[in-house]
């Protein structure tokens, strides 16, 4: 049963960030994009960290995977912003 929920944390920590960001935007296929978005960050995040040669653990990936999701959250409010506002 932790498996299950476990799994479902994960992959709801790896979506939800690409996912608000694609929505907030407005592009078909939220969740797919930020699937596939989110995967991406996370390859990258890790080469980076190894590239750079930090300790590849779960408080160096969890912190770069918060910097990720206050970013994108950031980016997706600006985005919300600039397509709600009408024109004139």
């Amino acid at each position: 049963m932790t498996e299950i929920l476990t799994g479902t944390l994960g992959l709801a920590l790896l979506v939800l960030p690409g996912w608000h960001l694609a929505h907030a935007c407005r592009l078909r296929r939220p969740a797919l994009l930020g699937l596939l978005g989110g995967g991406l960050v996370l390859l990258t995040m890790v080469l980076l960290l190894q590239l750079l040669g930090s300790a590849l653990n779960a408080m160096t990936i969890g912190a770069s995977w918060l910097v990720w999701s206050l970013a994108a959250l950031l980016l997706a409010r600006q985005a919300a912003a600039r397509f709600s506002q009408t024109p004139q």
